[in-house]
């Protein structure tokens, strides 16, 4: 699906990308099912979800593949 505003297909990993080069510092605060919040920088958020598509792709998840989450709306499952 390309956006309105852009030529590049509004994928998440272009949004974390861009995020994480344009605001490394920003933090994303959310508030974890425990209840203590929990901060981390943009930079952060990329590294870790990098770390999970890594896996990802080491458990055979191919381009195009689904996959499925469900998670409470906080950093993990923003990863």
């Amino acid at each position: 699906m390309l956006g309105l505003m852009q030529e590049w297909p509004l994928l998440i990993h272009k949004v974390i990308d861009f995020a994480a080069i344009q605001h490394p510092n920003q933090e994303i605060v959310s508030r974890t099912v425990e209840g203590p919040m929990h901060r981390e920088t943009y930079r952060e958020a990329r590294a870790r979800a990098l770390k999970v598509a890594q896996r990802l792709e080491r458990d055979g998840v191919k381009p195009g593949d689904r996959v499925a989450t469900l998670a409470w709306n906080n950093y993990r499952h923003l990863e």
